[in-house]
């Protein structure tokens, strides 16, 4: 992998940033209209992709539910299919976390993305898996995952 790739990276949930979902929108909307017209339809980030013209987007979660490692999502198969099978692969060569496999969905919130997926690191309500996501160490894993599986899927 080339280490001189150039990324430009936001987050749209950091308060800091400019397009915060919440503050953003908090500003314009009751907390019940926000989450059926804009989270329901994903529209907050619409408007990220377009202000920052993304060609990829990477939306970081983790589950819950009794089962344990990473899985990934994508929306578009041409598009989103080798980008969730590198980064999803990656994390779980980077850190201790297992292999949950990737999947087709049709989520709100990758639609319009040029190329994108979702995934899923790890599950909160698993000992072994908190452990992982509550150490310093083991979202540095997961983060280094995540850049290497993008990386991937530019070469």
């Amino acid at each position: 992998l080339s280490q001189d790739t150039d990324l430009e990276i936001f987050m749209t949930r950091n308060p800091k940033d400019p397009i915060d979902a919440k503050g953003y929108l908090s500003k314009e909307l009751n907390a019940t209209t926000w989450q059926k017209v804009f989270w329901g339809r994903a529209h907050w980030i619409t408007k990220a992709r377009k202000r920052y013209d993304c060609d990829t987007v990477v939306s970081i979660h983790t589950n819950a539910g009794g089962g344990s490692g990473v899985t990934s999502f994508y929306r578009n198969k041409r598009a989103g299919l080798r980008l969730a099978s590198y980064i999803t692969k990656e994390i779980t060569r980077y850190s201790p976390l297992s292999y949950r496999g990737t999947k087709q969905r049709r989520f709100a919130l990758l639609r319009g993305a040029p190329q994108g997926c979702l995934v899923e690191c790890g599950f909160h309500d698993n000992p072994n898996d908190l452990k992982v996501l509550l150490d310093p160490k083991g979202v540095e894993q997961i983060a280094q995952g995540i850049l290497k599986g993008i990386l991937l899927n530019l070469s």
